[in-house]
């Protein structure tokens, strides 16, 4: 008798503590469904912010291109893809560097080279050959090394905008003062 004695009183202050336990659950509930309204919150602003961003370097005005170390394209926008005269589907995973002139390479490699060796942003202008369209245009590339944080390794994030037009009148300034000094 005395065990069913000692079962029933064990009984007894589990019934009281899991009474006392309720208002506690029903907090922490509370809490928690706050708290996952907030998360929802938080994450359809994110998923409007990432949007925004997309959308800010689909459509920008200048060619933009995330390239690995051995300039292998990994993105590109709209414009970039303008801007070489090739599909954005086609110049995944081709090298930028095939795009470069020949005699522009040692400048494009050593451009590549000081943004990986300082992380800081570089300059350089060059030519580029387009695809399709076997033209040739100048261009003004700036960019920058960041460490990927899914590859583990840098890439390089560059913006190339076309200076043909700058590059023809600069040209052609240089031929009349030339004529003027005749």
């Amino acid at each position: 008798m005395h065990l069913k004695d000692s079962t029933a009183n064990f009984v007894e202050t589990m019934d009281v503590d899991a009474k006392a336990l309720v208002p506690k659950f029903q907090i922490s509930k509370t809490e928690n469904e706050t708290k996952r309204d907030e998360l929802k919150c938080l994450k359809l602003e994110d998923d409007d912010s990432l949007a925004t961003c997309l959308d800010l370097y689909g459509f920008a005005p200048i060619g933009l291109f995330a390239i690995d170390r051995s300039s292998k394209i990994l993105e590109v926008n709209q414009a970039g893809a303008r801007l070489l005269g090739v599909s954005r589907l086609v110049l995944q995973n081709r090298l930028f560097k095939l795009f470069v002139a020949q005699e522009d390479q040692k400048s494009f490699d050593s451009f590549c080279l000081k943004m990986l060796e300082t992380s800081t942003t570089q300059k350089c202008e060059l030519r580029l050959c387009r695809g399709q369209i076997e033209s040739v245009i100048y261009v003004h590339i700036e960019g920058i090394a960041r460490e990927d944080c899914l590859l583990g390794e840098k890439m390089l994030f560059i913006s190339v905008s076309d200076i043909t037009d700058q590059k023809k009148s600069e040209k052609r300034l240089f031929y009349q003062a030339h004529l003027l000094k005749l």
